[in-house]
């Protein structure tokens, strides 16, 4: 990798992993980010470290876990851009474009940034959030998947659409002629689960892989080509890996850098993945019939903390919320919550036929309340331990709600 190269970073909102051609995606036509794949180093297993696009933002901002409520900020504002400012690099921000063929418009303004200015250089583009607006995708576009019996038509079109506008920001800074001299990373800020286990999480806000696993590529230059690489990282090591590519000091990231990694140099990684969320709940709807009325209440949101291994998921929630683990060896969709098998009863009892996961249940809670001591985290730590330690965390006082469904 170049010292102090030019570095573009471009992030989507709600793009998937598995909604990319290099991410496995077979029905999903995303040529110029599978290039950008195949010219750089795609990490097959990235994931944001809290699954909502305010918060991930800012993490890939700062290296830091974030609070649920943060501020946003700007790239100027943020540590990683006041790093790279000290540092000596020009910064360039551009944010999603409004409205109809918002797309279209934001790679253009990107086009117009890349054209200009000298000297290193740090682009931010972000591109509207994939909605799957109609008048945002062109004919052609929708004509790959409408009619053609593919599920969510309507996104994987939204999905190439962005490709499409990946590819003009590339094409654009390849007409600069610096794009051998500049370091370009590809991600989204979440992921996405269509509504498909609840109606009220969407974009976001579960910790299931539909909303954590994202698609991460990196191109530097003079950096290693068509590299796949296994290890687990976090949108977090962004900061701290743009930081160290510019020779910028980064103070104070809970993220790693990924370019010893790239390098294939030996390094201890991490074994697992630490993750906040803020799990959003349901309206409830209560009705009198005799009176002809219906009442309106929204529960409170769960806030939750979660350990990824790459096979197992442990999802721990607060205040009585539900606790799920999950293992995508066997159940790759996260659709058989295994958390207090065999003993935890479910419509059809078929949690009789697993061995007892509470062993497992401990021992990644144990290795969660480390992780959460780790980045100071106190209230995840005695969350975990908590679990950790109970001799039957299935147990909940009389009266206590259990919501396991």
């Amino acid at each position: 990798m170049h010292k102090h190269p030019d570095i573009l970073l471009i992030l989507a909102n709600r793009h998937r992993r598995d909604y990319t051609g290099a991410g496995g995606g077979q029905l999903v036509h995303t040529p110029h980010i599978d290039r950008l794949a195949a010219e750089g180093v795609w990490f097959d297993k990235a994931a944001t470290i809290f699954p909502a696009p305010g918060p991930s933002r800012m993490s890939i901002l700062s290296g830091r876990y974030p609070a649920a409520d943060a501020a946003p900020v700007t790239l100027a504002e943020s540590p990683l851009g006041r790093c790279l400012a000290a540092a000596g690099y020009a910064l360039t921000e551009i944010t999603p474009a409004p409205g109809p063929e918002g797309l279209r418009r934001t790679a253009e303004r990107a086009r117009d940034a890349l054209a200009g200015g000298t000297g290193p250089r740090f682009t931010l583009v972000t591109l509207p959030e994939l909605d799957g607006e109609t008048d945002d995708l062109p004919a052609e576009v929708l004509d790959l998947y409408r009619g053609k019996g593919i599920p969510l038509a309507m996104h994987h079109a939204a999905v190439t659409a962005c490709d499409r506008a990946v590819g003009q920001i590339l094409d654009a800074l390849a007409a600069t002629g610096r794009a051998g001299t500049t370091a370009v990373i590809y991600s989204s800020v979440v992921g996405d689960q269509f509504k498909f286990r609840d109606a009220v999480n969407r974009g976001g806000h579960t910790c299931y892989d539909d909303c954590i696993r994202v698609p991460l590529v990196i191109r530097g230059p003079g950096g290693p080509a068509g590299v796949r690489l296994a290890q687990i990282v976090g949108l977090h090591d962004l900061a701290p890996t743009i930081a160290a590519m510019a020779g910028a000091d980064l103070a104070d990231a809970d993220g790693e850098s990924l370019l010893p990694l790239m390098a294939g140099r030996p390094t201890a990684w991490r074994r697992a993945l630490y993750i906040h969320n803020r799990h959003l709940r349901h309206i409830a709807v209560t009705f009198e019939a005799e009176k002809g009325r219906a009442y309106y209440g929204t529960f409170p949101p769960w806030d939750q903390r979660a350990i990824w291994t790459g096979r197992h998921k442990l999802i721990l929630s607060f205040d009585k919320g539900r606790h799920s683990l999950f293992d995508t060896c066997i159940d790759p969709e996260e659709e058989f919550d295994l958390f207090g098998a065999p003993h935890r009863r479910t419509p059809m009892d078929e949690l009789t036929r697993f061995k007892d996961t509470m062993p497992l249940v401990r021992e990644l809670a144990q290795e969660m309340a480390a992780l959460a001591e780790g980045v100071g985290d106190r209230a995840g730590a005695d969350l975990a331990r908590e679990i950790a330690r109970s001799a039957d965390p299935l147990h909940r006082p009389a009266g206590t709600p259990f919501h396991h469904l």
